[in-house]
């Protein structure tokens, strides 16, 4: 269980108001990772029929279809009027910014969150200390930090 190593920030969002603020992206995220899922599943089925197919390579192969999906929906450039970034973020994560919300998605076998372990950049994510990024060329600073995570079955579906 991740237990918190710096004090909350008292002007922290809550729930409601973080998910207001975040719009339609929680729609879009679903949809891209039902669609990379179902990518998955088709995958396996041509190419793995009579095989086990990796859990680390299912898990990449929904990042890998996902992140066009998002990007395809307007997710790194303009969507209602609002500026949405994505990058890459290593080992089945997905990292984008939005209203000034940084967003992380991650595999979360069974909804578990995946632990700090020794990295610095989850410590900080997860005890919600603010991240500097570029909105064009405008330096801006996130209000808070959000995690979402994904799973699937042994169909593939979410």
């Amino acid at each position: 269980m991740q237990t918190t190593l710096l004090e909350l920030p008292d002007d922290l969002p809550s729930f409601e108001a973080a998910l207001t603020a975040l719009g339609g992206l929680p729609t879009v995220l679903y949809k891209a990772f039902e669609n990379a899922a179902y990518q998955t599943s088709r995958f396996k089925e041509t190419h793995c029929k009579d095989r086990f197919l990796d859990a680390g390579l299912a898990a990449t192969l929904v990042r890998f279809w996902a992140i066009p999906f998002l990007q395809g929906s307007g997710v790194d450039a303009q969507l209602d009027d609002e500026e949405w970034i994505v990058n890459d973020l290593s080992f089945y994560g997905i990292s984008l910014y939005h209203n000034e919300f940084h967003v992380r998605v991650l595999k979360g076998p069974d909804g578990a969150l995946p632990g700090c372990g020794i990295s610095e950049r989850k410590k900080r994510f997860y005890n919600q200390v603010q991240t500097p990024y570029l909105k064009e060329v405008t330096p801006m600073l996130t209000k808070a930090n959000i995690m979402v995570l994904w799973d699937f079955n042994a169909l593939y579906g979410l």
